[in-house]
């Protein structure tokens, strides 16, 4: 075989593995690359995970924040079993909703409608955190994201609640 011909069929060989090999190394490193940004999104969902509460739950917090007084100690006692985690036994939460029942019936200058309305709420957002808290499984949260609304920008379908 001519001497010409092997050195150019060497030439075109090498030249065809050092393709290869660039390829190679360039797919690899980005594949990396790549591993690097799942596992640094992987550890910032983790912990917004840690520090999203889901919003049924956030907003019991704040039923009972509105609820607890210094003069009931009652049901601020019971209040406290509410969680999270929930601890109240099914008897301690039948004595919750008759306390609240109680709130709502109450006429005395020191409860408000509002506090009224959120004696009525209590109980059925507690059913909301029990059911997620059931629906969630147990590695995750169940996170809510609400979108923010510019000040001259009203959400679409709330026309009416201007």
């Amino acid at each position: 075989m001519d001497p010409t011909v092997i050195s150019i069929a060497m030439i075109v060989i090498t030249a065809a593995l050092s393709f290869a090999g660039a390829v190679y190394w360039a797919r690899r490193t980005e594949r990396g690359k790549q591993i690097d940004r799942i596992v640094e999104l992987e550890r910032k969902l983790s912990d917004m995970s840690q520090m999203v509460q889901p919003l049924s739950a956030a907003f019991q917090a704040v039923l009972i924040k509105q609820l607890t007084h210094f003069h009931t100690p009652v049901l601020d006692k019971l209040m406290q079993g509410i969680g999270p985690p929930l601890t109240l036994t099914p008897a301690e939460e039948q004595q919750l909703i008759e306390e609240l029942k109680k709130r709502t019936q109450d006429m005395d200058a020191e409860i408000s409608e509002s506090e009224r309305e959120a004696a009525i709420m209590l109980p059925l957002v507690i059913k909301r955190v029990r059911l997620e808290q059931k629906l969630t499984p147990a590695s995750g949260k169940l996170m809510v994201v609400i979108a923010p609304v510019h000040e001259n920008e009203t959400p679409t379908g709330w026309e009416d609640a201007k």
